[in-house]
């Protein structure tokens, strides 16, 4: 059975990985559930971190986002101290393809309430990919190869292979272009 799945590497393995960990290219989109104009923003590099309960987003692109915060929770993080932290309603829309050298040709959207997290200038990504967006996926991780996989379960690739994948407005925009061209 084919897998579908995103699929990530690093240079220099596997010291690459420990380094900069796994980072990922994601769109950040609207919410599935939440009618807000949100603009199609992307490439945005975030990182797997099983360690992180809660996906986080730079703040300072979600308020350049236009996005307003639902509210604020108390978050602990590698400070050890309780903080108070914005959280916005956010898609942040995975590429998937059946093959790690394969053109993406589906993707899955996770909607989600993501907290809005200052990021550092050094770091090399823009945010976090936490447990809460991981509990939808299955996680590969080669260490000595410097590879990973976000596997979409099999239960649920077939709502997402090929044509049936669902695109939003831009999407489907670009796929009317490629048919009737420019």
């Amino acid at each position: 059975m084919t897998r579908i799945a995103h699929w990530g590497a690093v240079n220099d393995p596997p010291h690459g990985l420990v380094a900069i960990g796994p980072l990922v290219n994601v769109r950040l989109v609207a919410h599935p559930k939440h009618r807000a104009s949100v603009p199609d923003v992307g490439p945005v590099r975030l990182m797997i971190d099983t360690g992180a309960q809660r996906t986080l987003v730079d703040d300072a692109l979600c308020v350049k986002l236009g996005l307003p915060p639902i509210r604020f929770d108390e978050i602990v993080g590698v400070s050890g101290k309780p903080e108070s932290w914005p959280v916005y309603l956010l898609g942040v829309r995975l590429g998937l393809s059946s093959h790690p050298k394969a053109q993406e040709n589906a993707f899955a959207v996770f909607g989600a309430e993501v907290i809005g997290m200052p990021v550092g200038p050094h770091d090399q990504h823009r945010g976090l990919l936490g447990r809460d967006f991981l509990a939808n996926f299955e996680l590969g991780y080669d260490g000595p190869n410097g590879s990973f996989a976000i596997m979409v379960p099999a239960t649920r690739a077939a709502a997402l292979a090929g044509p049936t994948a669902t695109p939003n407005r831009a999407e489907r925009r670009r796929l009317a272009r490629q048919k009737t061209g420019p």
